[in-house]
């Protein structure tokens, strides 16, 4: 290439798989239009007691989807999946063999989404549930959908990993269990990458012929969702074609970038 005719980078930071307009009634934008569909699929539920379940990979601000779903369903009985958690202490000790107490290095856990949870709340929960009369019920937060394993409408709240750990160094958001916003960002990073993240990705993969909806909410505020269908025919069109992810590049812990 000649600098001397080089007219600007052609390169593409933000590429999309696009998707035939056939879709476009799929996906909704905004809190008001994504809670709007979600209480018409309730509706037309033919049953008494209706349960959705919203999962949520962590770094999700949960409580601004306990605070959007409260408005919006203001009869519904509403549980927070860290109601059934293991206390923190508890939690801590458990992991500890895969974060270690290196300050980078850790295991790459085989652990699953059960790990997380308290096996007599979890039964205690359930019980709870399954005694509601005439009222919905929503379970939202991490492992939601292993707290309350059937439902008649399944959200997944997905988000990027970039963001998570814009959200860490924000001190917004903690570790899955764990009041820890405060904490170093890169003891946050090492416990995501080296746990949560795997536990989280496995149970993601085990959701996935089940969800109706993937909500991403990677901007506050500015809330989009669509329909499971649409999600796997871009699934289908990406390894369809070339494809790559959005670049992320970000000061590793050795000073470096990593894409």
């Amino acid at each position: 290439m000649n600098p001397l005719t080089y007219k600007g980078s052609n390169y593409d930071k933000y590429p999309v798989v696009q998707l035939p307009d056939t879709y476009t009634e799929a996906c909704f934008s905004g809190w008001e239009s994504i809670t709007g569909e979600i209480r018409q699929k309730l509706q037309a539920i033919n049953k008494r007691e209706k349960i959705l379940v919203v999962e949520c990979y962590p770094g999700v601000d949960e409580k601004e989807i306990r605070n959007v779903f409260e408005a919006a369903f203001p009869d519904a009985l509403c549980i927070h999946s860290k109601e059934g958690m293991l206390e923190e202490e508890e939690l801590n000790a458990l992991l500890k063999e895969d974060v270690t107490e290196d300050e980078l290095f850790g295991y790459m856990t085989r652990r699953n989404i059960d790990c997380y949870f308290d096996p007599q709340k979890v039964v205690s929960i359930r019980k709870q549930i399954q005694s509601v009369s005439g009222q919905p019920v929503i379970v939202y937060g991490t492992g939601a959908a292993y707290l309350q394993p059937t439902s008649d409408i399944l959200v997944y709240a997905d988000m990027a990993r970039w963001e998570i750990q814009q959200r860490f160094r924000r001190n917004e958001v903690g570790n899955v269990g764990l009041n820890n916003a405060a904490e170093r960002t890169s003891l946050q990073y090492k416990r995501g990458f080296f746990v949560d993240w795997r536990i989280c990705d496995r149970f993601k993969k085990k959701l996935m012929p089940y969800w109706n909806y993937v909500l991403d909410t990677n901007s506050k505020g500015q809330p989009n969702m669509a329909i499971a269908e649409a999600i796997e025919a871009g699934l289908k069109q990406a390894i369809q074609q070339p494809f790559r992810a959005v670049p992320f590049f970000d000061p590793g812990p050795w000073g470096e970038a990593n894409g």
